[in-house]
């Protein structure tokens, strides 16, 4: 299989779960009035009904959220017809990835496609091998990153003890300005 394609866009992602063929589509906002993660707040977020063990994805970035890292534009699909209309309404351009609390790194295991288009994300759902190429060539927001890894810090002291592992990855960069989107992640807690 000829994984040569055109660099991807940061910020547009799909994802597949284990047991159908279900994808959650993810693209980047671009509105102006994403503000930059506040690096000096001191904030308490609840954090009560947050279940025990891994999260899913879903989980994952909600929690990102709540300490004030955007997470991507995202919709859940279940047929290829489906996934093709989503990536459609994202301007084509996504990424595909297997939606699992059991499989915490989806590119370990084939999992993760990025750049599909309309036309190719159908038959990417059943074949999902190549490895993920992250495109280069902009000038990254080191700004928005700063505070977003701030911002998973203060995440990370207030969970505290019930924090078992946390990652975002991945954690797209936009151009200077643009600010950071957590795409997917990995949340345990105890």
């Amino acid at each position: 299989m000829d994984c040569t394609r055109p660099p991807e866009q940061p910020g547009r992602h799909a994802e597949l779960t284990d047991g159908q063929a279900d994808i959650a589509v993810h693209r980047q906002r671009r509105e102006a009035d994403v503000g930059a993660i506040d690096v000096v707040e001191a904030i308490a977020v609840d954090l009560a009904d947050l279940p025990a063990g891994p999260l899913d994805e879903a989980q994952d970035r909600a929690l990102f959220a709540r300490f004030g890292i955007p997470p991507a534009r995202e919709g859940i699909v279940r047929t290829a017809a489906d996934a093709e209309q989503a990536a459609r309404d994202f301007d084509d351009r996504v990424v595909l990835e297997r939606l699992s609390n059991r499989i915490t790194h989806k590119s370990d295991v084939g999992g993760v496609a990025v750049g599909l288009s309309a036309d190719g994300i159908g038959g990417r759902l059943t074949r999902m091998r190549c490895d993920v190429e992250i495109a280069a060539g902009f000038a990254p927001d080191v700004e928005a990153l700063a505070a977003a890894l701030v911002a998973f810090s203060r995440m990370a002291l207030q969970l505290g003890e019930r924090l078992v592992e946390a990652e975002i990855n991945p954690l797209f960069v936009l151009d200077a300005g643009q600010g950071v989107r957590a795409a997917d992640g990995v949340a345990v807690l105890a």
